[in-house]
């Protein structure tokens, strides 16, 4: 899967499983796991609304071949 395809997952749906090829060991590149958190807050504010600035911290890994959620609290 591309890069592109988890981009639109991200935007669409909830739920999710990262291929290990998108992984370092057993969790997924850092890079990645940023820009799915990105495309999701992107998709949620909508156009009205900007973002400026994002930090990202790791606090545990995102496995890959585990399904996972991304969602708002």
């Amino acid at each position: 899967m591309v890069i592109d395809d988890y981009l639109k997952q991200a935007r669409e749906q909830n739920s999710m499983v990262i291929h290990p090829s998108w992984g370092q060991g057993r969790t997924t590149f850092g890079g990645l796991s940023a820009a799915l958190l990105l495309e999701k807050m992107q998709s949620d504010l909508g156009e009205e609304r900007y973002l400026r600035s994002l930090n990202v911290n790791f606090c545990g890994p995102l496995l890959t071949d585990t399904p996972f959620q991304l969602e708002q609290h």
